[in-house]
């Protein structure tokens, strides 16, 4: 296991306009890739709970995303949509996505560090080839500096963090309410997510609001200064 990717070291089949072809996801230029973050997830012959199980599936199973069901559906205190999915296998079906992470919103933007935001922040950008960014600011102060990344089945394992020794080592993967999330701690449940992000910093998205803003302010007092 060496260099940025040895997370999924297998080749999906693809069905497309009625030719196989095979991919290999170990640059991770493919999008529309998902993991499972927890438990025991079913897969189904039809975007049902009632429906038949056609294989099982366990936190670190890679798949491949088809396509996503319109509308929210709801499963025990769970609610979320249902995806059409490819496994490794070959093998295609239905999973509920409360319980996986759609690796390609991993390169979407700065994930922003949870409850941080006025007051000091933690930004971290991952690119496609085993980098990342880490950006932080905190009244007016602006640092950043470059670290790698390897993904390793349900979680993320940084290095070289530099002087930003807030960042974790491992990041792992997490869904809730139809959003995606990386967190510094392996959450089992809702409930201990839920109970967890309402005490403590532990959370990086990107979905918060205002935080660029927030980070191009302290950048240019920064440069500024200088």
């Amino acid at each position: 296991m060496k260099k940025y990717f040895t997370f999924v070291l297998f080749s999906l089949l693809l069905i497309s306009c009625g030719e196989k072809q095979t991919r290999n996801y170990k640059n991770l230029k493919n999008t529309n890739l998902a993991v499972v973050h927890q438990g025991i997830l079913n897969l189904r012959s039809k975007p049902s709970a009632r429906s038949k199980v056609v294989a099982g599936l366990k936190a670190g199973d890679y798949m491949l995303i088809l396509s996503k069901q319109a509308g929210v559906k709801k499963i025990g205190n769970l609610k979320d949509r249902w995806y059409k999915v490819l496994l490794e296998g070959g093998k295609t079906g239905y999973v509920f996505a409360a319980y996986i992470f759609e690796i390609d919103q991993l390169f979407k933007g700065y994930h922003w560090n949870y409850l941080t935001y006025s007051e000091w922040a933690f930004g971290l950008k991952f690119m496609r080839n085993g980098k990342y960014k880490c950006v932080y600011a905190s009244q007016g102060k602006y640092a950043e500096n470059m670290g790698t990344y390897v993904i390793e089945k349900d979680y993320i394992k940084l290095s070289n963090m530099g002087q930003n020794n807030f960042v974790p080592t491992k990041l792992y993967f997490y869904r809730y309410k139809g959003k995606n999330y990386l967190c510094k701690d392996n959450f089992s449940s809702d409930k201990k997510f839920k109970d967890t992000i309402s005490r403590n910093v532990t959370l990086w998205s990107n979905t918060y609001e205002g935080m660029e803003k927030f980070i191009r302010h302290a950048k240019k007092q920064t440069l500024n200064e200088k």
